[in-house]
């Protein structure tokens, strides 16, 4: 499913809580929220690009999410169509 968006609610009281909401239809949305996260990390590849996101819990739960990018259908297999 398509990202649609990732918050973070800051309080500071122990009660932070990091939503990622993914679907771009509102009936088929879906939202995932990870509550007090204690540690939050970000994979690149060589070249820069965010590849893995990783958010831990207070209770030690580890949320993943993976980001691919959309490929343009001309540049498919490192070849341009013309």
């Amino acid at each position: 499913m398509a990202l649609e968006g990732i918050t973070a609610d800051v309080k500071g009281s122990g009660e932070d809580v990091i939503s990622i909401v993914i679907g771009t239809r509102p009936a088929k949305r879906v939202t995932h929220n990870i509550t007090s996260p204690t540690h939050l990390r970000i994979e690149q590849t060589e070249d820069g690009a965010d590849m893995t996101l990783q958010i831990e819990s207070g209770s030690g739960v580890t949320t993943l999410v993976r980001f691919r990018s959309a490929v343009l259908p001309e540049m498919a297999d490192g070849g341009v169509l013309e």
